[in-house]
């Protein structure tokens, strides 16, 4: 089904945020908007990566899991690396280049070119602007921090949730709620009709486990792995020879 192929990457913009310690219920956005700011700091700036889980559920069923994907992110200061089973993307502050498995199509693109389209931060502002988050409220024990983030109802997503470890500062857990339709492209939810089965909404669950600290590794931030050019020419890697490249920008 890889219904979660299309939610990742929004998940992912998540990373990094720092949960600002304030009263029970917080109703303006603005303080919301400046943890978003903070997003990905603790990583970007690190050599630090962990394991990603996800799995996806019908909220009117949560025990049966529908889909789940596994992978890993990699972050090497401003550089990183992420795979995901069907996807994988690197950026070296040179290049950034998105594989898409399934499809055997390899995007490749200045890295300054692709900042606005794969920015999380900036995926993350979108879609609480679409969906139109009035507020958030946070529970906090000895071992946790819990985030709530509200929106009106009615919108795409219904629900976030982001749990923090406190001593580790770290993000354990993003769990939201969406529109089923979100995360569905097959011509029948394109025209509005969602299998029964599935509900209304959607659970996403992303775990992310295994912390572990980073040296620098110029074989996994080496475009090389995917690319290399012949004058003018971007030919794919041995590894990739069934890939056809998709340039992102111009005078590569």
């Amino acid at each position: 089904m890889r219904k979660l192929k299309k939610i990742v990457l929004v998940v992912l913009g998540i990373l990094g945020l720092s949960i600002p310690v304030a009263g029970q219920v917080e109703n303006d956005t603005t303080k919301l908007f400046q943890a978003m700011a903070e997003l990905q700091s603790m990583y970007k700036d690190r050599y630090i990566g962990f394991d990603l889980k996800y799995k996806y559920t019908s909220e009117a069923d949560p025990k049966t899991v529908l889909d789940s994907v596994q992978g890993k992110m990699s972050f090497y200061g401003a550089r990183y690396c992420y795979q995901l089973e069907n996807m994988e993307m690197l950026s070296n502050g040179t290049y950034n280049v998105v594989l898409f498995k399934d499809e055997k199509l390899m995007y490749v693109a200045r890295a300054s070119s692709l900042v606005a389209s794969i920015d999380p931060v900036a995926q993350v502002r979108e879609m609480i602007r679409r969906s139109g988050a009035t507020g958030y409220s946070l529970e906090e024990n000895n071992q946790e921090k819990k985030l709530h983030i509200h929106f009106v109802a009615g919108g795409p997503c219904r629900q976030m949730d982001i749990v923090v470890n406190k001593k580790e500062q770290r993000v354990v857990e993003i769990r939201y709620v969406v529109k089923t339709e979100m995360l569905t492209q097959s011509p029948e939810t394109a025209a509005g009709k969602v299998d029964p089965a599935y509900g209304d909404y959607a659970v996403v669950t992303a775990s992310f486990e295994h912390y572990r600290a980073l040296t620098n590794d110029a074989v996994a931030l080496d475009e090389h792995r995917y690319f290399f050019k012949e004058g003018e020419v971007l030919k794919t890697a041995p590894a990739y020879r069934e890939y056809k490249i998709f340039r992102g920008s111009p005078n590569l």
